[in-house]
């Protein structure tokens, strides 16, 4: 399409009746005529005639604008503007593990928002060591996504699922969800193909990063849930356990888990060394005990007995290896000792 450069027309405006010197007869142009002439009176400065013909004869034919040049990029695309977020973000560490780190988490946030959008915190609760990182900054990154539902009524996350994938599809992003509901907790995976390949860590185009997401559907009653504008990221508001809660609930997991988890160990020293002291929800952590391992077969309230018996026990290197890869500073491996974890342990929260 050929525009005039630079300066407006400098000749006399065209009667708004004149005829064609080059199309003699014809009073009215072509639609295509009177294309150029609107865009040759945005760019000049020109008024738009309503006999383009005329004004062509005035004016003469538009030129090209330098801005219309073959070798100039595109604007990107706003679908693209989120993608090169993530990246630009993963590119900011030098350490590949922290690099899927820095990726996961965004869309971890990503994910949390368009539940957000999707009303789904009517229904569920943010709880587990994600929700730690997210609302207290604990130091150490995530791999999954937890959720205890708090109201059935509005219960959709097939819903909420078919709405992350299109925003993850318009933010520029190839993504792959699957979810299954056939047990009581019901679980997904958030799989968005491409993007290691892009940021350096994978050399296969089909190589995905995933996502687990996990909803308990008969969480144990007694949390206290809480309401929250949080912005990690990006910025969304969530419902989600007050940490005596989510104490318990690590707690729980601690005692019952048949594996050692160095992230749980991890969180522990977390909360166990705050000031003021968190004390765990008891009535929560009862109630799940109750219901994982049966009634009455532990007390709630022993849990740092159990946990000390536990301690000694435990594979402390398979510990330090599970949570090295997530540590902000891989040097705080050294406070999971099995003398300091003791001595947390025995003077309690």
């Amino acid at each position: 399409m050929a525009l005039r450069s630079s300066s407006p027309c400098r000749k006399k405006p065209c009667s708004t009746t004149g005829t064609s010197t080059w199309a003699s007869g014809r009073r009215n142009a072509s639609k295509k005529c009177a294309t150029r002439t609107w865009m040759a009176w945005i760019f000049n400065g020109c008024k738009p005639w309503r006999n383009a013909s005329a004004c062509r004869a005035s004016c003469g034919p538009p030129r090209a604008s330098s801005i219309w040049r073959k070798n100039r990029k595109p604007a990107p695309r706003c679908s693209d503007v989120m993608k090169e977020e993530a990246l630009h973000l993963a590119a900011s560490a030098r350490d590949p593990a922290q690099k899927l780190n820095l990726l996961r988490e965004y869309l971890q946030a990503f994910t949390l928002r368009s539940w957000h959008e999707s009303e789904a915190f009517q229904s569920v609760a943010f709880v587990g060591g994600t929700a730690l990182r997210f609302l207290h900054g604990i130091a150490r990154f995530s791999e999954d996504l937890d959720f205890s539902v708090i109201e059935s009524s509005a219960f959709r996350p097939l819903t909420w699922m078919e709405k992350l994938k299109r925003d993850l599809t318009l933010a520029g992003f190839t993504p792959e969800l699957r979810w299954n509901d056939r047990k009581t907790v019901h679980s997904g995976w958030i799989r968005i193909s491409g993007l290691l390949k892009e940021a350096g860590l994978g050399a296969m185009e089909a190589q995905k990063l995933s996502i687990k997401v996990e909803i308990d559907t008969r969480p144990p009653a007694g949390a206290k849930v809480l309401h929250s504008i949080i912005q990690r990221r990006l910025m969304f508001g969530l419902a989600h356990y007050d940490l005596p809660s989510l104490l318990a609930g690590k707690l729980h997991a601690l005692q019952v888990r048949p594996y050692t988890k160095g992230r749980d160990w991890y969180d522990l020293v977390w909360y166990l060394s705050q000031r003021p002291p968190i004390a765990p929800n008891l009535f929560l952590l009862q109630n799940a005990l109750d219901q994982t391992q049966g009634p009455g077969k532990l007390a709630a309230a022993d849990w740092c007995h159990h946990l000390r018996q536990r301690l000694a026990t435990i594979d402390h290197p398979a510990m330090i290896q599970d949570i090295a890869p997530f540590l902000e500073r891989p040097e705080d491996t050294a406070l999971l000792t099995p003398s300091s974890l003791q001595s947390l342990l025995r003077d309690g929260p």
